[in-house]
């Protein structure tokens, strides 16, 4: 497929509409105090956050790019990521130590 070059006005009108098509998603997580999570990438962010991030031009992605999460949902996942981490770390130091007889 060939690289198409858009000139930086088309870019900013497409960042524009982008940002229209999410205004009711931030509406919905601000009412709901919801937080945004982007499945795809692993990220999660608050609305305050996502915004910032926005202003900055970076993660300007549609609304299929992103999931209302309620904020205890990522203390779960938090928690989980966490567990399968110290998880990899014992299994590490098994590894490591199962030749040390």
């Amino acid at each position: 497929m060939p690289i198409v070059n858009i000139s930086e006005a088309e870019q900013e009108e497409n960042r524009k509409n982008i940002l229209k098509l999410l205004a009711p998603l931030f509406r919905q997580a601000c009412d709901e105090k919801k937080w945004f999570l982007c499945k795809y990438q692993g990220m999660i962010f608050s609305p305050k956050e996502l915004k910032a991030k926005h202003e900055a031009g970076e993660l300007v992605w549609g609304p299929s790019n992103w999931q209302l999460i309620d904020p205890p949902d990522f203390i779960d996942i938090d928690k989980k990521v966490k567990e399968m981490m110290a998880e990899n770390v014992r299994l590490a130091n098994r590894i490591s130590g199962a030749w040390n007889i």
